[in-house]
């Protein structure tokens, strides 16, 4: 397998979880132990780099690259699949549970040369399609092969870094070639859901000087304007369907989590999205958001307030208990 599969481990700020991951993943028993594993720190200040340096210099299959500045989380993870040599690649993150007691069943499969193997299940790919796809936004979730990774594939990678899933070109060119992905019956990684990561998605803070329009992407519209690299009409549809459907309990609900209100460039992400959106989702997207546009109250330290025409925030009432 070491002529097969490499292994790249990306991190940021995250030492007590990367030290975990890495034990797990170097340990006696662990059928990775010995693979190529280049981990990939994005200038980390917080004593993770020098976690790093000791694990590299036990392990002399680890390579290990700190980066001088911090490129953004995303940047990281195409960086990655840029630099992949062997047949496949497996593209790593620092906080996910791995189990590797079905690792054989992946070595069989690896043999029958697939495009890629999906080695997650907490979407339920074998649904079909749509959560096979929706599976692959999660970066781990798939074992890749680098022939995959052409130039095409890293110009749309490159693009997708502001869309928050750059691994969905390599997903999407996969795809392309073979709708049904082989899944592994046993999950080799299960995603651990870490609240408030928004710093985490795009390698950087909410204050700092970054485009607004990378501030302010959000789930839904970078996983539909992922979807867009899809060759497939019908799956592009059933994707788009997917979102709406899975990951919002009513239409309501999707429309106040487009920030419709908050959102310096709500016109940029509304008309961006009619395009996006196909059917009945589209027509209601495009005269339900501007009626949630102007009655959706939200608070804040001064009180309640309601955003007109996207430039006069008018200040309704006061908190009493200020």
């Amino acid at each position: 397998m070491k002529n097969t599969l490499e292994l790249f481990l990306i991190t940021y700020n995250r030492k007590e979880k990367c030290h975990l991951t890495l034990q797990t993943l170097l340990a006696e028993d662990s059928p990775v132990r010995d693979l190529p594993l280049t981990i990939l720190d994005n200038a980390s200040t917080d004593g993770t780099s020098e976690m790093l340096a000791g694990f590299a210099q036990k392990h002399s299959n680890i390579r290990l690259i700190r980066h001088t500045k911090n490129i953004g989380g995303n940047a990281n993870i195409a960086r990655c699949f840029e630099m992949a040599k062997s047949k496949y690649v497996w593209v790593l993150c620092d906080d996910d549970k791995y189990d590797f007691s079905n690792w054989k069943e992946c070595e069989q499969l690896l043999a029958q040369n697939p495009p890629a193997i999906v080695v997650a299940n907490y979407k339920k790919p074998e649904k079909g399609i749509a959560h096979l796809f929706r599976q692959l936004s999660f970066v781990p979730a798939a074992i890749y092969r680098t022939d995959f990774i052409t130039s095409d594939t890293l110009i749309n990678m490159h693009f997708s870094i502001s869309n928050l899933f750059p691994q969905l070109a390599v997903a999407a060119a996969a795809v392309n070639v073979q709708p049904s992905l082989p899944i592994l019956k046993k999950p080799l990684v299960t995603m651990q859901i870490n609240p408030g990561n928004d710093s985490y998605l795009r390698g950087t803070d909410t204050q700092s000087a970054v485009h607004p329009l990378i501030k302010e992407m959000f789930w839904s519209l970078g996983y539909l304007r992922s979807i867009q690299m899809l060759q497939d009409s019908k799956v592009k549809r059933a994707c788009a369907e997917l979102v709406w459907a899975e990951d919002y309990s009513s239409f309501f609900s999707f429309c106040k989590r487009w920030r419709a209100i908050t959102h310096k460039h709500f016109f940029v992400h509304y008309f961006e999205a009619i395009k996006l959106l196909h059917g009945k989702a589209k027509w209601k997207f495009m005269f339900f958001v501007p009626f949630v546009y102007f009655l959706f109250f939200y608070s804040d330290k001064k009180g309640l307030n309601i955003c007109l025409f996207g430039f006069a925030k008018t200040r309704i009432w006061k908190y009493r208990n200020q």
